[in-house]
């Protein structure tokens, strides 16, 4: 903790802890406040009185088992220290105020982990401060799943046309073109690496109209794609002789 700005600090790791509690409450802020501020006032000294009529009087806590037990809870939760406790409630406490060290790191870890969902309290157990950063071997083991692809399924990607407009017959076709195509290429747009695969089918049914699917199987050298058009048009032809014969 900087010697030159303990309020900050003090303030800081108090909002830190209050953040994350819930257990915190408007009396937890009065008493511990008005202990810094007490502090300030005798000059940062490493233990000083801490009377609980004097605290109550200036905080406005009319109760002292309010009081007391919120002051107790500030003990537990380890945020205050208490070197020698008052014989009642007319003399002073002897506190000192924690230092947001390791210890006192640690000391609030275990506090807020008393007060938490099993499930969340396993995300920071054994953690050697609130505030720790994550490693960089952790952030890039999430960026390296985030960027990992999944292969879609021919169903996932027959729903998917479907859900993008194509009937069953054409979904059904296209979704084996989109499949076959991209498994024969290692699912690649190009030369990079196919991340979001339902973007590809989305610009492949987009282009339906105007692109014909690429396909494996060859004829004659030219694929099944570029010979339906031509087969296409003979038939066409075939068909308008006979009309004009009769």
């Amino acid at each position: 903790m900087s010697n030159s700005t303990p309020i900050f600090a003090y303030t800081r790791a108090w909002f830190d802890f209050a953040f994350i509690s819930n257990d915190v409450k408007p009396v937890h802020h009065a008493i511990y406040f008005y202990a810094i501020q007490l502090n300030n006032m005798l000059g940062w000294k490493e233990t000083f009185g801490f009377p609980a009529s004097q605290v109550m009087e200036v905080t406005g806590i009319a109760s002292y088992n309010t009081y007391i037990k919120a002051f107790r809870e500030l003990v537990d939760w380890g945020v205050i220290k208490l070197i020698r406790k008052s014989e009642n409630q007319y003399k002073a406490n002897l506190i000192a105020l924690s230092k947001f060290d390791e210890s006192i790191d640690k000391s609030l870890t275990n506090s807020v982990l008393n007060h938490m969902p099993d499930q969340e309290r396993i995300k920071v157990k054994n953690s050697d401060s609130i505030d720790k950063p994550i490693p960089d071997t952790y952030k890039s083991t999430n960026k390296e799943k985030e960027r990992e692809f999944i292969r879609p399924t021919l169903d996932e990607i027959y729903n998917e046309m479907k859900f993008k407009g194509l009937n069953e017959k054409r979904a059904g076709r296209e979704s084996k073109n989109f499949f076959d195509y991209y498994e024969s290429n290692g699912w690649r747009v190009g030369k990079v690496k196919m991340k979001k695969w339902k973007n590809t089918v989305s610009r492949w049914v987009n282009n339906d109209h105007n692109f014909k699917s690429p396909q494996i199987s060859k004829q004659n050298g030219k694929s099944k794609s570029e010979t339906e058009p031509a087969i296409n048009g003979t038939r066409q032809s075939e068909a308008e002789s006979n009309l004009r014969g009769f």
